[in-house]
């Protein structure tokens, strides 16, 4: 089940992405920090989303036909994220071969390998691909998930991904071992989602009394918590668990039922915007490089061209592969 309201959290996200990356761009050097924490925020939400969403449809599927198809999982997650980035790659290689961009070929080596995550092992990625990082989180989180969901306890799975995976963070944050802490630190809002999605099963129906306070006032208590300017090991320790879990919060009380805010993220074009959301994201960063100072209506084009490329793969990558892959799946499980 697919809800419109998730679909709104998601345009919300990838707009804070945007926020911070046009500030950047805009600036003459770094920006404030609390706009990278919100930039970073949207990143947590999407994660959070992320974890959620697979979590959930591998337990459905695990309780609708007694098993979970790793052949079938990894299919539908290469239709959903290869066609679109391989589209990305091909145009910056011909934009970057006819002198319109800086972009070397090794970037999208790196990009198409899911290691730009690996900053601290193999160089920093390239500004056009260095957003991939997330993907290469996620993707490396999924290649190993499945089989633990497969093969470890729920309890024991949840004790891991809820307990000691942040708790390893911390140690890690405190100790100043900044490449592992980070590395780590973004696990844990994936582990958030996953560990929502334990909690709250799609086959069963939960209650929840004055949803608008579960919905509205943790999204408040994100944005205030990263935009507060106060800045030290503790207090990124404690942005660490607070805001995933907020996210999780926010995003289980949305699937449990209607909320003012949940038809606030409903209306159409926050749904369209948050179903073309991996698109935007995907094509807004090498749109916005980093201290353009461009003038308002430069960056008003350079958006609306990211909202018509992101459309058009939405419409003719996206939707057609994501099909192929479902029904192909439906097939071989059959």
């Amino acid at each position: 089940m697919r809800f419109a309201s998730i679909d709104g959290l998601r345009a919300v996200s990838v707009g804070l992405v945007l926020l911070h990356h046009l500030a950047l761009s805009a600036a003459a050097g770094p920006p404030a920090p609390a706009l990278y924490r919100l930039g970073q925020l949207g990143v947590t939400t999407f994660f959070v989303i992320s974890g959620f969403v697979i979590c959930r449809g591998l337990l459905r599927e695990r309780e609708t036909r007694g098993r979970i198809s790793l052949a079938s999982f990894y299919l539908r997650r290469c239709a959903r994220i290869l066609p679109p980035l391989l589209l990305l790659l091909a145009t910056l290689t011909v934009a970057s071969h006819a002198g319109w961009i800086e972009h070397a070929e090794w970037d999208s080596l790196r990009a198409i390998a899911f290691t730009c995550n690996l900053g601290a092992l193999l160089g920093d990625c390239g500004w056009s691909v260095g957003h991939t990082w997330t993907l290469a989180f996620e993707e490396q989180f999924y290649i190993v998930f499945p089989l633990l969901l497969m093969w470890m306890p729920r309890a024991a799975l949840a004790m891991l991904l809820l307990g000691i995976v942040p708790a390893m963070t911390v140690l890690l944050h405190l100790a100043g071992w900044g490449g592992a802490s980070r590395f780590t630190a973004n696990l844990v809002p994936i582990a958030y989602g996953v560990c929502l999605a334990f909690a709250l099963p799609a086959s069963r129906s939960v209650e929840l009394r004055h949803r608008e306070l579960f919905v509205a006032l943790p999204l408040v208590l994100s944005i205030v918590l990263v935009a507060m300017p106060i800045e030290g090991r503790a207090m990124t320790a404690l942005r660490l668990f607070l805001v995933p879990g907020l996210v999780s919060l926010a995003v289980g009380a949305l699937t449990l039922g209607a909320s003012a805010t949940g038809r606030l993220l409903s209306l159409p074009i926050m749904v369209w915007l948050g179903r073309i959301s991996y698109g935007i994201y995907l094509w807004q960063q090498p749109l916005l490089p980093p201290h353009l100072q461009a003038t308002p209506a430069a960056y008003a084009i350079r958006i609306g061209l990211c909202l018509v490329l992101a459309s058009l793969s939405h419409r003719f990558v996206e939707r057609r592969l994501i099909t192929w892959a479902q029904r192909r799946t439906l097939a071989a499980d059959a």
